[in-house]
């Protein structure tokens, strides 16, 4: 839902529970939709959207709704018109129902409805009835909350655990699920990352480079570029066959009580986050080993899952994995000294940032900050209202200022500059040769089980030719 309201262009969202704690209002000032939108985003099974769009799949409201709770009520409201919508599991078992109905009806800006007006009597009349807002002048109030355009989105009977209890939790600035590990009586091993379990911690990581304010319960989320956050920070690329390059970053994060529970990769999607903490080479050893460090990519040729929880497990994914696992092997070997990781813990301190940046409040852009005269900055206590004038960098210091080039990747710019120095060969029909093992492969029809395929990719001209050598495994 969160990825449906910067689709719209939302610079803010909010997320809260309402004073009675028994409902969650999500809210933002995007740009609405108009009924033709409305229909569709209620429609289940309903896709739109194209690859460019953070929520690609376009049921990101049906299904992420229905797992907090129970019922939602959403009041849209766009340029030209406002609509209401009803998606509720208790009215279609109150009904027995055979099939989802979904009440909805829209208005001009003069208060007229649009479309067959006995049609959306017998809306408004399932909302006022099996919803919490009990007249049309209360759905009214509602859309004079939208000061110009936006969504709000209501879900109400919420989600519980097995002894009734909400399995939300609602705090001064944070919403967490109850059910998690975050115990801290429980040892490193045993306990979940806060991502796991604190929307905040969430939302603070959930865009590689975020472009819109989030606040929940009224306090604004210390949103971040995580790479900008480490230290010793190293880019490495990932170069596949047939895909574009990429790049992966590593680096230590520095808070001494979150070593041992935050380390892994975050790997991101079209800027937004897709798994985060992923173990991949010596970090997976039951040992010290990758304790501390923080990788950060984007791999845009993968595929997410429908719910954009984790990527397609497939041959590519896998060969991402390899690459990610060699750039932190080289990593790990290149920053840790012969007296061990514990020698290495003791040079570093709470605060050791290579490159801080932080984001305006105002204009959203993020620039690079300094740090203090100890080489030490607090991010967290420096973000909150933070505006381009409050910089101390030159030319960085007003929001008509142009952003730097690369937000994500620290040293990328220093290994361009390296490799274009090198002298390379340039073969008339360059070769780029990938061996394959995994899987089953088919020729005529036939299956490939257990045989090696070597392939070639040759360039001539402009014609790309594709050859094959098959053999078998011995």
């Amino acid at each position: 839902m969160i990825d449906n309201s910067v689709d719209a262009e939302a610079t803010e969202i909010q997320i809260k529970a309402t004073p009675d704690k028994k409902k969650l209002l999500i809210s933002d000032n995007g740009t609405g939709m108009d009924q033709v939108a409305f229909n569709k985003m209620l429609s289940l099974g309903y896709c739109d959207k194209n690859d460019q769009k953070v929520g690609k799949y376009g049921n990101g409201f049906k299904s992420g709704s229905m797992r907090i709770g129970s019922d939602a009520v959403v009041f849209t409201k766009c340029k030209t018109s406002y609509s209401c919508g009803f998606l509720s599991q208790t009215f279609l078992l109150a009904i027995g129902a055979t099939e989802v109905l979904v009440p909805m009806c829209t208005w001009d800006l003069e208060g007229n409805i649009v479309g067959d007006e006995r049609q959306a009597d017998k809306s408004l009349n399932i909302i006022t009835t099996y919803s919490p807002f009990e007249s049309e002048e209360d759905i009214v109030a509602e859309f004079e909350k939208i000061k110009q355009t936006g969504t709000n989105i209501y879900i109400y009977n919420l989600s519980t655990l097995h002894d009734e209890n909400s399995e939300l939790q609602f705090f001064k600035d944070d919403i967490k699920l109850r059910e998690r590990r975050d115990d801290h009586s429980l040892s490193p091993s045993e306990r979940d990352p806060p991502i796991k379990y604190s929307l905040k911690a969430y939302c603070a990581v959930l865009y590689l480079v975020p472009r819109t304010q989030i606040y929940i319960q009224e306090h604004k989320v210390h949103q971040k570029i995580i790479t900008r956050t480490l230290y010793k920070t190293k880019t490495s690329a990932i170069k596949l066959a047939g895909c574009a390059e990429c790049y992966v970053t590593y680096g230590f994060h520095t808070n001494p009580k979150m070593r041992n529970i935050n380390y892994g990769v975050f790997m991101y999607h079209r800027n937004r986050l897709i798994e985060p903490l992923v173990k991949v080479g010596s970090m997976t050893a039951p040992n010290s080993v990758g304790v501390g460090v923080i990788g950060c990519c984007e791999v845009p040729y993968l595929v997410p899952t429908h719910n954009k929880q984790g990527f397609m497990q497939n041959n590519l994914y896998l060969r991402v994995k390899r690459n990610l696992a060699a750039a932190f092997n080289a990593y790990w070997r290149m920053c840790i000294p012969s007296g061990g990781i514990g020698a290495f813990w003791k040079t570093v301190r709470k605060g050791m940032i290579d490159d801080p940046f932080l984001q305006c409040h105002n204009c959203f852009k993020w620039r690079p900050v300094a740090k203090g005269p100890d080489g030490i900055i607090n991010l967290k206590e420096a973000s909150s209202m933070w505006c381009c004038k409050d910089n101390t960098i030159p030319g960085q210091d007003n929001c008509a200022a142009v952003e730097v080039g690369d937000l994500v990747h620290t040293d990328r710019k220093i290994q361009r500059r390296e490799s274009k120095g090198r002298k390379r060969k340039k073969p008339e029909e360059p070769e780029i040769s990938t061996d394959e093992e995994e899987g089953v492969r088919t020729e005529g029809g036939k299956e490939l089980i257990g045989r090696k395929v070597k392939s070639f990719l040759s360039m001539n001209g402009n014609t790309l030719w594709v050859f094959a050598v098959i053999s078998d495994i011995n």
